[in-house]
């Protein structure tokens, strides 16, 4: 859930990873795309298209354990209408 301007969303995207090496210790670069559906105000709100990229790293303590880092930017237009 987000808010923007004291409207809630719910951010639903598809995202798509690639590691870039094989091994316990891993980069990985990530793109994803979606749409912020709004939680209320259904008249008004229309919500948007959101995209966003990420880089970061994994490193595995195990063959099921691991802690992932990263970083990036998600972008958000946001659809409201003025009534």
């Amino acid at each position: 859930m987000e808010r923007f301007y004291w409207n809630t969303y719910l951010p639903t995207f598809i995202e798509g990873r690639y590691n870039l090496l094989n091994k316990i210790a891993t980069p990985f670069v990530s793109l994803n795309a979606g749409y912020e559906l709004p939680v209320r105000n259904f008249n008004s709100n229309k919500g948007g298209f959101t995209a966003g990229f990420q880089i970061g790293g994994e490193f595995y303590f195990s063959n099921h354990v691991g802690l992932s880092v990263s970083s990036g930017y998600r972008f958000a237009s946001l659809k409201v209408l003025n009534t």
